[in-house]
């Protein structure tokens, strides 16, 4: 086989490779999300990022800002913890941005909370 032909055949099978791929994460529907998963210490999971995606979650507060780096597990879950963050009411949102463009947004309503300045 020429060489010409060897490269057809091997950009064939990568691109097939690549399609399957896209597809799957296309198809699997997984879109993602954030919850607050424990309130002491304050922890967020996040769920449906992409496999081992490296995230940037972000606290809002009121007054101030807490940022984590984390890692999504193969199954696309992370749990960030916040454990400087002393008041429920200190916090307004959380905001999680993936290095593979999956982004999530919680924006939390605290009964007995000040409303948030705009």
């Amino acid at each position: 086989m020429c060489f010409v032909n060897r490269l057809l055949v091997t950009l064939t099978v990568l691109l097939a490779t690549l399609s399957l791929t896209v597809g799957a994460n296309a198809v699997s529907g997984k879109t993602p999300a954030l919850r607050v998963a424990s309130a002491s210490p304050l922890t967020v999971r996040g769920t449906g990022f992409k496999r081992l995606e490296p995230v940037r979650v972000t606290a809002v507060g009121r007054e101030r800002t807490w940022t984590r780096n984390v890692r999504a597990s193969g199954t696309g879950m992370f749990l960030a913890t916040f454990a400087a963050i002393e008041s429920r009411c200190a916090v307004v949102s959380f905001r999680a941005v993936g290095s593979y463009a999956s982004r999530a947004q919680l924006k939390l309503v605290q009964p007995g909370c000040p409303e948030p300045i705009p």
